[in-house]
């Protein structure tokens, strides 16, 4: 099989592992706001202390170190995929084809 061929298929295998990586943390991010939303909505209604802020404050104040958390791992996952394009792009262009030409 052709080399090109083969690192390519290896790329794209790694893509599709990255992007379901992300996609398991996004749905873990959706439950985790969602969970940090009723129990911070439940927590303002029973406690005294915090009625002197709004409701949509005290729900920011939970959820943004889970936004925080969630952006940092989609950074990663950005710079993985990147890393793994350029790469594949710079294979592409030193591997021989098959007639052992370059491109």
């Amino acid at each position: 099989m052709n080399k090109k061929l083969i690192s390519m298929i290896i790329a794209i295998l790694l893509m599709f592992c990255t992007l379901g990586s992300l996609g398991i943390f996004y749905i873990q991010y959706k439950k985790d706001v969602g969970v940090a939303e009723v129990n911070t909505n439940e927590r303002y209604k029973t406690d005294e202390s915090l009625w002197d802020e709004s409701p949509d404050d005290v729900v920011l104040d939970a959820i943004n170190p889970i936004k925080q958390d969630f952006s940092g791992k989609l950074i990663i996952h950005s710079v993985i995929l990147g890393f793994i394009i350029l790469s594949e792009i710079g294979l592409l262009v030193v591997l021989p084809n098959e007639k052992g030409n370059l491109s």
